[in-house]
């Protein structure tokens, strides 16, 4: 996701400032595309915990203390 906002934001700089007569829905266009591709690249950015380990076993204590908070229906202590 981060890739394609990346990509989403280069094409929409690169139309925006194009250095030839564009219309002008075409120029909006391209800024749109940048602001959403570096809102896209942004969020996939901070969702990611770099240093996160995806392979979480079930048992391990951290996961049945959330597992518990989930069922008790306080998740928004998490």
């Amino acid at each position: 996701m981060r890739t394609i906002g990346a990509a989403l934001a280069a094409i929409g700089g690169i139309i925006a400032t194009a250095p030839v007569a564009l219309p002008a829905a075409l120029v909006t266009l391209g800024g749109y595309l940048v602001l959403a591709g570096s809102v896209a690249a942004a969020v996939s950015s901070a969702a990611v915990d770099p240093n996160g380990d995806l392979r979480r076993v079930a048992d391990e204590p951290a996961a049945a203390d959330r597992q518990r908070v989930v069922e008790r229906g306080d998740a928004a202590s998490l």
